[in-house]
């Protein structure tokens, strides 16, 4: 299992609060997640399958959440096409010229 801890987006309405957690919640890779003070705790399966990190790299796009910590997802099976140089995340992510 890999844990990441990130900033917790602002959330303009109820609902904005409600789609986020449900969309996190949806992930098939997702463990557990916690609310501390330090931020949100996102517990995944590791190694992550590609649905779930194609979604969560959706999910950290839409609501600005940092996708640095995304590389922990990283490996041999998906590196083809996350770690791709030519997709809209790679710099956010792998940071460097695409």
């Amino acid at each position: 299992m890999t844990t990441i801890l990130v900033n917790e987006p602002q959330f303009y309405c109820y609902q904005d609060e409600k789609h986020f957690f449900g969309w996190l919640e949806g992930l098939k890779a997702l463990k557990e997640f916690k609310r501390t003070p330090e931020g949100l705790a996102l517990a995944f399966e590791n190694p992550i399958d590609d649905a779930s990190l194609a979604d969560l790299i959706g999910l950290f796009t839409r609501y600005r959440i940092d996708r640095r910590d995304l590389k922990a997802f990283c490996n041999e099976a998906n590196r083809h096409w996350f770690a791709h140089s030519r997709k809209y995340w790679y710099r956010s992510v792998f940071g460097g010229h695409r």
